[in-house]
C-alpha cells in the first residue's frame, strides 16, 4: 500500500466536508411533533398589528371537545374595538387548524392552518402555513410569528 502525502489544505478540506456531512445528517431541519393536548386551555397574545396600525390583544380558548373561541381587542390612540370568533380546532402534532364558523355572528366561514413552532404547558409559537390572506383582518403572512402565553385563572 502506497501512502500519498496530504497537504494541510487537503486536511482542512477533508475535515470541513466531514463536518458538513455530519451536520446535514444530524442537524437538518427538524419536524418536531408536539402533544396537542398542551393546547387545551386559555391563551393570550399581545402585539402591534402593522396593517391596522393598532395594538392587538388576543384571548383564545381551545376546548378539549375541539371547540374554539377567540376575542380580539384592538386599540389605537382614541379607539377601542373588539371582534369575536367561534369555531373548531384540530392539531396533528405539527399543524394547528382553526376553522372559523362565526365571525361576530356574521361573515363567511373560513379555515387557517398554522405551523406549530414550539409548544409547552406555558407558551406556544405559530406561523401561518397558508398565505391566502383574503379572510384575515389585520396582519397576515408567513413572516409573522404568533406567540401565545397560557392564561392562569
Amino acid at each position: 500500500m502506497v501512502r500519498l502525502p496530504i497537504s494541510s489544505r487537503q486536511q482542512i478540506n477533508l475535515i470541513c466536508i466531514s463536518f458538513l456531512f455530519l451536520f446535514a445528517c444530524f442537524a437538518g431541519p427538524s419536524h418536531a411533533s408536539y402533544n396537542c393536548e398542551d393546547l387545551i386551555g386559555s391563551w393570550s397574545n399581545e402585539r402591534f398589528d402593522k396593517t391596522l396600525n393598532k395594538e392587538r390583544r388576543t384571548i383564545a380558548t381551545l376546548n378539549a371537545d375541539g371547540g374554539f373561541w377567540v376575542r380580539f381587542i384592538y386599540s389605537s390612540e382614541d379607539n377601542l374595538s373588539e371582534k369575536e370568533n367561534q369555531g373548531t380546532w384540530a392539531c396533528d402534532g405539527t399543524n394547528l387548524t382553526i376553522s372559523i364558523n362565526s365571525l361576530n355572528a356574521y361573515g363567511p366561514a373560513h379555515t387557517h392552518v398554522y405551523e406549530v413552532l414550539t409548544l409547552n404547558h406555558i407558551s406556544y409559537k405559530l406561523r401561518t402555513r397558508d398565505t391566502n390572506c383574503g379572510q384575515v383582518y389585520g396582519d397576515c403572512g408567513r413572516e409573522i410569528i404568533y406567540e401565545y402565553f397560557r392564561v392562569i385563572n
